[in-house]
């Protein structure tokens, strides 16, 4: 079913008959996970929580959540989310079930706090009225490139799934089983340039149409949905992803890895903000370095986007943000300056 329309499933009628909705459906296979009965491409399922007592004439507030997993795979997607219900003394419903259209609240984790950005952003900013409000949890942006800086990784993808010689490529991929499909997505190549494949190799491209420009460029120019906005993160974020460094040459090469865009300028100038610091058990001299980059470089990418842009540009996207959620001010206060450079 890859990249096929969605039909619906002639075993059942669509608001008439009644599912059975006890058990979990299964999750969306993702990059370097195994297929089985909780993980393949069947898993177009959303979970509705919902109080007891709600009738349709509850009028609740909605809370949509959208799960992480680097835009790779689904982490926690099956999160229960009764307890937040009970939380609320049972005034709050995940989906129609009692909820109110015009009250819905998007909140993700992660890529899924990406993806509330590109939701904020989606389009210039077109406000469709789709949500009142959002929430997000330790927002992440890995580099966004726009479509041709992407060719090669498509080019890759054929190749590893074995349509390099196919008249029709999409066709070709359309008839692989999930197995093929699964190991391709799965093999790792890096960016141009770049000495190994990335943390995350998948992320939101700018095509020019769903996201018209990079995401710093749109929040500086004021193109965002005009909601309010709540934004949290975690301490020590960096710690699960940094690569146990070295040498300064060691963290400039596993940034590089995962932002083709930074210069060697660029990664001079990270070096010097993110120097040797006090040594970390069980860790080599410069993990202590790599993760504060990383993690701080995510903390400024928060809506700002750290794959070498202008200072300059960073502060006016960092001051259309702050109309929207004031406590990232002072956080934006503790992180240094970064380097110039291109966007890609």
């Amino acid at each position: 079913m890859a990249w096929d329309a969605i039909c619906v499933s002639s075993g059942w009628r669509v608001e008439i008959d009644v599912q059975s909705a006890k058990d979990f459906g299964p999750g969306c296979i993702g990059v370097g996970q195994t297929i089985g009965p909780e993980l393949n491409e069947d898993c177009l399922f959303i979970n509705v929580f919902s109080p007891a007592n709600a009738t349709e004439d509850s009028k609740l507030p909605v809370w949509f959540y959208i799960q992480g997993g680097g835009y790779s795979g689904d982490t926690n997607n099956n999160y229960n989310r009764t307890d937040i219900i009970n939380r609320s003394g049972g005034n709050i419903v995940f989906a129609r079930l009692g909820g109110d259209p015009n009250h819905v609240v998007i909140n993700g984790d992660s890529a899924g706090a990406g993806s509330v950005a590109m939701n904020l952003i989606a389009y210039g900013g077109r406000n469709g009225h789709l949500f009142a409000g959002s929430v997000g949890e330790s927002v992440f942006f890995p580099t966004q490139r726009k479509v041709g800086k992407l060719a090669a990784q498509f080019t890759n993808f054929v190749q590893d799934a074995g349509c390099t010689d196919a008249l029709d490529a999409m066709a070709c991929l359309r008839s692989e089983d999930l197995p093929t499909l699964q190991n391709a997505s799965s093999t790792g190549h890096a960016y141009p340039g770049a000495a190994s494949p990335p943390i995350f190799p998948y992320s939101p491209c700018v095509d020019g149409d769903l996201l018209e420009d990079y995401p710093n460029n749109l929040f500086a120019r004021g193109k965002f949905v005009k909601v309010h906005v709540m934004i949290g993160d975690d301490t020590d974020e960096g710690t699960g992803f940094a690569a146990n460094a070295s040498s300064p040459q060691e963290v400039s090469t596993f940034l590089r890895n995962n932002y083709p865009g930074l210069t060697p300028s660029d990664l001079r100038q990270i070096n010097k903000i993110y120097p040797l610091m006090p040594p970390l058990s069980k860790h080599a001299a410069y993990f202590p370095s790599t993760e504060k980059a990383y993690f701080y470089g995510n903390l400024r990418r928060h809506f700002l986007q750290f794959t070498s842009n202008a200072v300059s540009q960073r502060r006016r996207s960092a001051q259309a943000l702050l109309t929207l959620a004031s406590p990232l001010r002072r956080l934006l206060s503790l992180v240094p300056a970064l380097p110039s450079g291109d966007q890609s």
